[in-house]
């Protein structure tokens, strides 16, 4: 699977369906990915990656939890995913793999846990940004002596636009009922 370039990243680019049928893959990457598909789309993007791997597959999902350069968002904006949250959207305890720093995150997803993405877990992966991103403004913003960092200026600047991003996309998400998935 070949993507050409950053714009062609979904929902054309990578086409699963060309290989079903053929051999299975043990490992999917996605490597700063997940942040450029729509959230509308996670469910049925990991439906499609479930469908190629392998019973015992994994999905490596790796991010940068820090940016160097701005992003372009899509219309919905984006949103970047830290290990726990990842978790919360798979509702699966994930594999950290070993190395990752504070800034690069990679986790190992197995494909059971693939199918485990729903509204309900998309809306608790959002809610665990949305803390994380309140959180680290908080950090940010606490009264110190010492001079802030263009570094903590650009910190500050991400988080709070993984906040506005995680409201305005949970204001899109479906609604589930007390009773179960919305009809």
């Amino acid at each position: 699977m070949y993507v050409s370039g950053p714009t062609d990243v979904l929902p054309d680019a990578v086409e699963f369906r060309a290989v079903k049928g053929t051999k299975k893959f043990d490992l999917v990457v996605l490597a700063n990915t997940l942040h450029e598909i729509p959230l509308n789309r996670w469910q049925g993007v990991f439906d499609e990656i479930q469908s190629v791997l392998a019973d015992n597959g994994h999905v490596l999902v790796i991010e940068d939890q820090m940016p160097p350069v701005g992003e372009l968002p899509h219309q919905d904006g984006f949103l970047i995913l830290d290990p726990l949250e990842l978790g919360k959207l798979f509702d699966a305890d994930l594999e950290t793999v070993p190395g990752a720093n504070n800034r690069l995150t990679a986790c190992l997803v197995p494909r059971a846990a693939l199918g485990n993405v729903c509204n309900r877990t998309v809306n608790a992966a959002i809610e665990a940004v949305k803390a994380r991103a309140r959180r680290e403004i908080g950090r940010l913003r606490e009264p110190r002596a010492e001079k802030r960092s263009p570094r903590e200026g650009r910190e500050h600047a991400l988080y709070a636009m993984l906040l506005v991003n995680a409201q305005l996309a949970q204001e899109t998400l479906p609604r589930e009922s007390p009773s179960g998935p919305p009809s």
